[in-house]
């Protein structure tokens, strides 16, 4: 899978939220959980390779300003048998799972 980082280093013990697009295409995906970058990372790989992706484009979540770089985020998050469950925000902080179909 090809990668643009946009400059990310991925350091250890960094906890800033990452954002991942594949194919340049469709939404953009976070991990659920507090996790370093390195985990994203690798998260956002083991994902990539789930959806079959040939690139993966990372970018920071927030910019400097504290305002988000992206509005079309779905949350992804990883079950214990592998699958995954998608999750998409409405308004009012209210948030409600969506089907691997409309992601």
């Amino acid at each position: 899978m090809k990668w643009n980082h946009n400059g990310i280093t991925y350091r250890r013990g960094c906890y800033e939220t990452l954002i991942a697009q594949y194919d340049g295409k469709g939404v953009w995906f976070i991990n659920r959980g507090l996790m370093t970058q390195q985990t994203m990372k690798s998260r956002f790989k083991s994902f990539g390779e789930f959806l079959g992706a040939s690139s993966v484009e990372v970018k920071p979540m927030w910019n400097e300003d504290d305002s988000a770089t992206e509005t079309n985020v779905v949350v992804v998050d990883r079950m214990y048998d592998g699958s995954y469950k998608f999750y998409r925000e409405l308004k009012d902080d209210h948030w409600e799972s969506i089907p691997v179909e409309e992601v």
